[in-house]
């Protein structure tokens, strides 16, 4: 009984990883969660705190889809996490704009090793055109790493899934057939009712440039961390 209690307990270390399609699912949702935080985060005057809690949510990320997804990292830039939240922490400390650029860069070259190192080689052999690949791939993988996987087309999980395009686009005819009439109704109703209109005003007063700006933020950092997983993970 002991030895048939040894093989389950490590039968889950064993597990093959989830199908690809699973892991492409994950790294979407993180990019989704990161652009949204991020656009909220770091909008903030003079970056500080949310600055530094949204380079531990990247870590957090990094660190979630990799135990869920189970991918081998086994070079030496996964440990390079915890001096990369170090610096996250160390930034809101300081006080000198000198010490702050530093700590951003500091942040940027960890955050270009760990997506060049952590699956393959290693780091205390590192030269400095170890470094200067490291950089050029991070920048290619933020700027165009979302581009082959978005253009070519993934194979997400479960046949639902596979139908999400198609019931999406019929909602959305759905919706574009039913709005003319929506605003003609809802110009009558206004017209003869005042408080409905006033309702209606406060409901569609919207700051149409916040809403862009929040959408530009949203866009560029969904973008980049969706191209710098996709490059980390493979």
């Amino acid at each position: 009984h002991g030895r048939v209690m040894n093989i389950s307990q490590s039968t889950p270390a064993g597990l093959p990883p989830p199908p690809r399609g699973h892991l492409i699912a994950h790294l979407l949702a993180g990019a989704l969660a990161l652009g949204a935080l991020g656009s909220w985060l770091l909008q903030a005057d003079g970056w500080g705190i949310g600055f530094t809690l949204f380079v531990g949510l990247c870590g957090a990320a990094i660190v979630i889809i990799w135990r869920v997804n189970r991918v081998a990292l086994t070079g030496g830039g996964r440990w390079l996490l915890a001096p990369l939240g170090f610096f996250a922490i160390a930034y809101v400390l300081r006080d000198s704009d000198t010490l702050r650029a530093l700590n951003l860069l500091a942040i940027a070259i960890l955050l270009a090793l760990i997506v060049y190192r952590a699956r393959a080689g290693q780091i205390r052999v590192a030269g400095i055109g170890d470094y200067v690949a490291a950089g050029l791939a991070a920048s290619l993988g933020a700027g165009y790493g979302a581009i082959v996987p978005l253009a070519t087309g993934v194979t997400w999980p479960g046949a639902r899934l596979n139908r999400t395009p198609v019931l999406v686009l019929r909602a959305a005819l759905g919706a574009l057939i039913a709005l003319p009439m929506l605003l003609i109704f809802g110009a009558l109703f206004a017209s003869a009712d005042p408080d409905f209109g006033a309702l209606l005003s406060r409901l569609f007063k919207w700051d149409l440039s916040g809403l862009l700006r929040d959408a530009v933020w949203f866009s560029i950092i969904g973008w980049m961390a969706f191209g710098l997983l996709k490059q980390l993970f493979g």
